[in-house]
C-alpha cells in the first residue's frame, strides 16, 4: 500500500476578539456617558459619578442608582428622577437609562452628604441593596473542597476555569476587596464573610475567583465590574464605546457559576470601584462630604470646595503614600499631626488597626481643623494599588 502523505492543516487567522452572540450596537452614538447627578447642587458641579452607556445607547437602570446610593452612605430608598425636584423616572430597575442626565434623590434629604472615598465607608452589615439578595442569586458553598492548604490552591480547585471566559489557560486569582485594602477590611469586621476568619486578612477563597490573565489586569484597573442584572451575576463594562474590543468580549457577560464565594465581597468590589470613579469630590463650590480619619472609629462631616479637596487633601494624600523614614520626617510634627502621622505608618506597613467600627456621630469641623489631618487620607492615593498579576501562568497566579 502506498504511503499517504499529509500536511499540516492551515486554520484561518482570527476575527477580532468579541463574543460569539450578536455584537453591541450603539444606539446611534459611537460615544456616550450619562451623568448622575446630585440635586442639592447646581448642575456645573453636582456630577456624582459618570458612566458610559453601552447597552444600545443606555444604562442598566439599577446598577446607576445603587452606585448612587453607594456615594450617598449607602441609602437605598433613593430614587433617579429626570429633574432636581421632580418624580422618579418610570423605567424598572432592568430596563436601560437613555437620558443624558438623571438626578439621584433621598427622600427628606434635599443635600444629603456624600461618603469622601473609599476609606470612609462603614461597610452596611447586614443591609445590602434588595437588589443584590434575589434568591436566584444565591452562591451555593462548595463541596468536597481539598483541605486547606493555601489559597491558591482551593480556588484553582474550586473554579477550574475563568469565570469570565472559561478559559484554562493562564488563569489567575483575582481578589475582590483588594489585598491592599488590608485596614479597611480589618476596621469593618470583613472577617466574617471569610472561610477562614481567625486568619483575619482578605487572602481567603471566598474574596477570590479565577480569572485569565487578561481579565484579571482589566478587573484590577477597574475597567468591568460583577453586578446583578435580570437575577443573573453579569459583568459590567465601565470604559470605551460598544464597539471597542473591552466591551465586545467583556459587556453584559453571564459569570461561570460562582461557588463559595461571599456576596459581601463583591459588593465590597463594587463600592471600591465605584468610589474610584466618582468625580464629586475634584471640582466645583463647597459640598458637605463624610470623612472617615485614619485610626479613627467616627467620621467627621466636613464641607470644603472641590479645589481646596484636590489641593488640601489629595495632593498631601500622594506625598503621605510614599511614608518618609523618619529621618526625613519634620522634626516640628506633634500633636494631631504626630498621632497621626503614627496611625499612617502603622497602615503602611502592614499593621492593620485592630479597632471595629462603632456607629458613627458626624459633627461638623472647619477646613482649618480639617487640614491639620488631611495628609493622612491616604485611601484616595492608594485606592487603586492593587497586585496587578499580569504575569502570565498556565496554572496559576500571585494572589
Amino acid at each position: 500500500m502506498a504511503h499517504v502523505k499529509k500536511q499540516p492543516t492551515v486554520r484561518s487567522r482570527y476575527t477580532r476578539p468579541a463574543h460569539p452572540e450578536a455584537p453591541l450596537t450603539s444606539g446611534g452614538e459611537e460615544s456616550k456617558k450619562i451623568r448622575l447627578r446630585h440635586p442639592g447642587y447646581a448642575d456645573s458641579d453636582n456630577i456624582l459619578i459618570s458612566l458610559v452607556a453601552l447597552d444600545d445607547g443606555g444604562l442598566h437602570h439599577e446598577t446607576a442608582r445603587v452606585a448612587c446610593a453607594v456615594l450617598a452612605d449607602f441609602r437605598w430608598n433613593g430614587y433617579l428622577s429626570l429633574t432636581t425636584t421632580g418624580e422618579p423616572i418610570e423605567e424598572g430597575p432592568d430596563d436601560i437609562l437613555t437620558e443624558g442626565n438623571y438626578y439621584f434623590h433621598v427622600p427628606d434629604l434635599p443635600k444629603y452628604d456624600v461618603v469622601a472615598n473609599f476609606g470612609s465607608c462603614i461597610f452596611p452589615h447586614g443591609r445590602l441593596p434588595p437588589s443584590w439578595l434575589s434568591p436566584s442569586l444565591r452562591l451555593p458553598n462548595a463541596i468536597d473542597q481539598p483541605r486547606e492548604t493555601s489559597c491558591n490552591n482551593v480556588v484553582l480547585t474550586r473554579d477550574v476555569s475563568c469565570r469570565v471566559t472559561n478559559a484554562t489557560l493562564c488563569t489567575q486569582g483575582a481578589h475582590l476587596l483588594p489585598k491592599s485594602e488590608e485596614s479597611w477590611y480589618t476596621k469593618n469586621s470583613m472577617f466574617q464573610y471569610s472561610a477562614w476568619e481567625e486568619k483575619g486578612t482578605p487572602d481567603d477563597p471566598r474574596n477570590v475567583i479565577l480569572l485569565r490573565s487578561d481579565a484579571h489586569t482589566l478587573f484590577n484597573a477597574k475597567r468591568f465590574l460583577i453586578v446583578p442584572k435580570r437575577d443573573k451575576w453579569l459583568t459590567h463594562v465601565l470604559y470605551g464605546k460598544p464597539q471597542d474590543e473591552l466591551a465586545q468580549s467583556f459587556h453584559n457577560i453571564h459569570l461561570q457559576p460562582l461557588t463559595d464565594i461571599s456576596v459581601e465581597f463583591l459588593f465590597a468590589r463594587f463600592v471600591w470601584t465605584i468610589h474610584a470613579l466618582s468625580t464629586f469630590t475634584l471640582s466645583g463650590g463647597k459640598r458637605a462630604l463624610l470623612v472617615l480619619k485614619a485610626g479613627e472609629t467616627q467620621r467627621q462631616r466636613i464641607e470644603v470646595t472641590g479645589m481646596q479637596y484636590k489641593t488640601e487633601l489629595t495632593a498631601r494624600s500622594k506625598t503621605a503614600s510614599r511614608t518618609p523614614s523618619p529621618n526625613k520626617r519634620r522634626r516640628d510634627d506633634t500633636g494631631i499631626e504626630a498621632a497621626m502621622s503614627q496611625d499612617f505608618d502603622d497602615q503602611e506597613r502592614g499593621r492593620p488597626r485592630k479597632r471595629r467600627m462603632s456607629s458613627e456621630t458626624a459633627s461638623t469641623v472647619s477646613l482649618e481643623e480639617y487640614e491639620q489631618y488631611a495628609s493622612v487620607f491616604i485611601s484616595l492615593a492608594n485606592s487603586d494599588e492593587e497586585e496587578i498579576g499580569c504575569n502570565v501562568t498556565t496554572t496559576q497566579g500571585p494572589f
